[in-house]
């Protein structure tokens, strides 16, 4: 082995192994960052139900509908699997 195929290989498994460390603390720091974005999402959220509760309650607009947009879109996916299911355990049951 020539000192030049040496050189070759020796960087190659060290930067390799060098990155190991750097990669994970680039993956901790994302998923730390990523927590924290969800975090201020959901202040943020609670801000705007919490204002636009405020502005419903002196406007007459019913206050669940900006809280329900989520509940209704769990609901239909209930609806969803229960005729599926009711549509193979009765004949002529909804499609």
């Amino acid at each position: 082995m020539s000192q030049r195929e040496g050189s070759l290989e020796d960087p190659k498994a060290d930067s390799s192994v060098s990155l190991l460390p750097h990669l994970e603390a680039k993956i901790r720091q994302t998923h730390s960052l990523a927590r924290l974005l969800t975090k201020y999402a959901e202040q943020l959220f609670q801000e705007y139900v919490t204002a636009a509760a405020a502005a419903a309650a002196s406007t007459g607009v019913f206050q669940a509908k900006v809280l329900g947009f989520r509940v209704c879109g769990l609901y239909r996916e209930w609806v969803s699997r229960t005729e599926g299911d009711l549509s193979q355990l009765v004949p002529g049951g909804p499609a």
